[in-house]
């Protein structure tokens, strides 16, 4: 069978590095907007549509690329593994050779100490998730209270249905905002969420280690820019919060959150954006 050539618009760092060190593959999580794959120890790459406009753990197809859709029609990735570098299956070939490389970092250092405005009050996902989030908040603010607030972590890590649990959401949402702000306990918070990462889910574990990293998808960047530079934020936002079913608002949430309790020396005030409500994806799934 003949194979089809696909080169994408945008590859990671960590999908490249994925893709080089694999051997074996397999597909463990097919979306509409994305597929994860696996390999031989347990590392987690994707591919996903050019909505994404690039991302940490993805190659990014083109967007005029019906990959995914021919993958979602068929329900399965046929004949998959890891060739010279790039990711085959019976009928496709994913090439990597003169992709351009998404830079995963956003510029963290233009973010302002203080927040001028911060988003609508996006809400969390019933009151067990409120109050985990509230209590590491709690632990948070109080500068001597390490154990608890790794405790805290350790109880947010995989709390939650879906790829992605709420949980971790709002755990992504802290880390970068801990990395805008270059806060002193950053390490401290990236060690604990790295510690229990293997409590949840494959897919959201990656994507934790990516945050703990400072690696954010495409829509991070864009805000990073704007709040560096003064900018109006509703575009900014509104791309974030329609990432996932609810990954993206519960991960806001969480961001302007953290900075308010930074030993409550950053008061916010929240006012409308005047945001309408945003088509979500499917509960679980990606962008």
């Amino acid at each position: 069978m003949p194979r089809s050539l696909h080169r994408p618009d945008l590859v990671a760092p960590r999908f490249a590095a994925w893709c080089a060190t694999s051997e074996r593959a397999r597909l463990i999580h097919l979306g509409r907007r994305a597929a994860y794959f696996e390999n031989e120890r347990g590392e987690v790459a994707a591919v996903a549509d050019a909505g994404s406009g690039g991302a940490p753990l993805f190659a990014t197809l083109a967007r005029d690329d019906r990959l995914l859709d021919r993958w979602n029609r068929v329900g399965r990735v046929a004949g998959l593994r890891v060739v010279d570098g790039g990711l085959v299956g019976d009928d496709f070939e994913l090439c990597l050779r003169r992709v351009p490389r998404f830079d995963p970092v956003p510029a963290w250092d233009s973010c302002p100490p203080h927040l001028p405005l911060a988003a609508q009050a996006w809400p969390v996902s019933g009151p067990r998730l409120e109050a985990a989030w509230e209590t590491f908040l709690d632990s948070w603010q109080a500068a001597a209270e390490l154990d608890r607030s790794s405790a805290a972590i350790r109880d947010l890590v995989g709390l939650g249905p879906g790829l992605t649990p709420a949980g971790d959401d709002l755990l992504v949402g802290c880390l970068f905002a801990l990395h805008a702000l270059r806060h002193p306990r950053l390490p401290h918070a990236a060690a604990c969420v790295l510690e229990h990462a293997p409590r949840t889910t494959r897919v959201s574990a990656a994507w934790l280690r990516a945050a703990a990293a400072g690696e954010a998808p495409a829509a991070w960047h864009r805000l990073v820019l704007d709040l560096g530079a003064g900018q109006e934020l509703a575009p900014a936002l509104s791309a974030i919060a329609g990432w996932g079913a609810s990954s993206g608002q519960h991960a806001l949430r969480a961001f302007f959150d953290t900075y308010r309790h930074d030993n409550g020396s950053r008061r916010l005030a929240r006012p409308e954006f005047g945001l309408r409500p945003i088509p979500t994806l499917p509960m679980g799934e990606k962008r």
